[in-house]
């Protein structure tokens, strides 16, 4: 995922470079097929632009290209056909509506870099993860074999043998340079940015391995009113952060198990403001919306009933693994750093089946989906109801009619929140087949009735045998 954003991010890089460069000439040598020729060039990709469109007559240069296409290189790329010579593309991988950049380029004159907009509109892709690590974008990102109808002049002995030597030595020179991480402070120009991202766009990554899809919708991931000024951090060192998008994800069995309506927007702290080193603990406040759903997650059906304390009480709780669809927006804290998503808070979510708290401290590590999770389910009314009333009717059928007061207090005194039951729970290890556990203790009912019948046999032993033969019995436990 990291590197297929790197590649997409030096392809738009390239992009721009591109548009850049021809701005220092007249627009309208900046056209469809010079773009288009431009990275079929760098590209192992068949690329398709319909339309650039410059506007050089103002302080903000704006520059508009519209209909990017990018599919799987074919003989169409590799002889630099025309565009008014070519079909429509059949299967595009990855299509943009249009990208829409805002420059002012007279900045650059005072040291300063301002980017005033970026955006890419609309954009639709689908990333395939296969097991062995390989995806079906990468090769969109290697350089071409063949270029208008030729070996690749970057491709040829010479050429490989001087990248070569240019790679060594730029390795040397990294190696010759002192091993501190990279600083904000060691760029001597400010940066200003005005509006840099996705709107409205549709992602889907399908894993292989786990026949898992994530589907991303209305996705839009918005960078703002970025300030860095490297020599005054304390008072130049923001960024506005805008995401919201509909994240579903379809189990193995094509069906969707989950959507998560997601909305935030806030500050963020980019870097440390003493050291200028890049800011890794950053946390956001993240709003869940109402309407989100959760079904099938592998911790609450281990909870509705398939642990072995929960079975030994015979405990069903069916709509713990049941769609549960959230009952009101919910804000929470949310860290990132180094790969592993955090809880800054405990954020309660009330469900339509259960009330979910989810303790201060849990993390998931996306890069491997390992987790630890605290956190706390307290049942609906109605279902703490019925399985209450199934565990009293084990009791009454197991001690046939006798007293189960002492029983119903062991078993209810860490079990019922209220009149509700409540379930502490701690889930550790993969994400798909967690290790799940509770974080109270309960009897089993065999273990319960068996010491009622004891209990009941030992009173009336006290109450109606005499001193030896009492002696006696009780020797064998009762």
């Amino acid at each position: 995922m990291k590197k297929i954003g790197i590649y997409i991010g030096a392809a738009v890089l390239g992009l721009l470079l591109i548009i850049i460069i021809g701005l220092s000439s007249l627009s309208s040598f900046i056209t469809p097929q010079f773009v288009v020729q431009s990275l079929e060039s760098s590209l192992n990709a068949r690329v398709n632009v319909k339309e650039v469109n410059i506007n050089l007559f103002s302080a903000l240069s704006a520059i508009e290209v519209k209909g990017i296409e990018l599919g799987y290189r074919d003989s169409v790329a590799d002889k630099g056909t025309p565009l008014e010579e070519r079909q429509a593309m059949k299967s595009p991988v990855i299509q943009l509506d249009s990208i829409d950049l805002g420059l002012t380029l007279s900045a650059l004159l005072k040291k300063e870099f301002r980017l005033d907009k970026l955006i890419i509109n609309s954009p639709d892709l689908t990333l395939v993860l296969n097991e062995d690590g390989s995806n079906n974008l990468s090769s969109l990102f290697k350089p071409p074999v063949t270029v208008n109808g030729g070996p690749n002049p970057s491709l040829t002995p010479e050429a490989l043998e001087e990248r070569r030597k240019e790679e060594e030595q730029a390795k040397r020179d990294a190696d010759s340079e002192s091993k501190e991480p990279f600083s904000i402070k060691s760029i001597p120009i400010s940066i200003s940015m005005g509006e840099l991202g996705i709107k409205d766009g549709n992602v889907k990554v399908v894993m292989k391995k786990t026949k898992q899809i994530i589907q991303l919708n209305a996705l839009n991931l918005i960078l703002k009113n970025l300030d860095i000024v490297p020599d005054d951090l304390e008072n130049h060192n923001s960024l506005k952060l805008i995401l919201n998008t509909d994240l579903g994800v379809i189990g193995a069995n094509g069906k969707e198990s989950s959507k998560f309506l997601l909305d935030t927007s806030g500050t963020i702290i980019p870097f440390d403001a003493k050291t200028g080193l890049v800011n890794t603990a950053i946390v956001h406040s993240v709003t869940v919306k109402e309407d989100s759903y959760i079904s099938g997650f592998a911790v609450f059906d281990s909870l509705a009933g398939e642990l072995p304390a929960l079975k030994n009480l015979n405990l069903k709780m069916d709509k713990l693994s049941q769609k549960s669809t959230l009952k009101k927006d919910v804000t929470t804290k949310i860290g990132y750093s180094n790969g592993r998503v955090s809880f800054k808070d405990s954020p309660i979510f009330p469900t339509s089946n259960y009330d979910l708290t989810i303790v201060e401290g849990t993390w998931i590590q996306i890069t491997n989906s390992t987790h630890l999770m605290n956190g706390k389910i307290i049942s609906t009314k109605e279902e703490s109801d019925r399985a209450i009333s199934q565990i009293d009717k084990a009791l009454q059928a197991g001690s046939k009619g006798g007293d189960t007061s002492e029983m119903k207090k062991k078993i209810f005194g860490d079990l019922l929140e209220g009149d509700r039951v409540a379930l502490p729970f701690q889930s550790s290890g993969n994400i798909k087949s967690p290790n799940v556990g509770l974080k109270i203790s309960l009897p089993s009912l065999t273990d319960l009735i068996s010491g009622g019948a004891k209990k009941a046999i030992s009173d009336a032993i006290d109450k109606k045998i005499p001193g030896a033969a009492k002696d006696a019995l009780k020797s064998f436990g009762f």
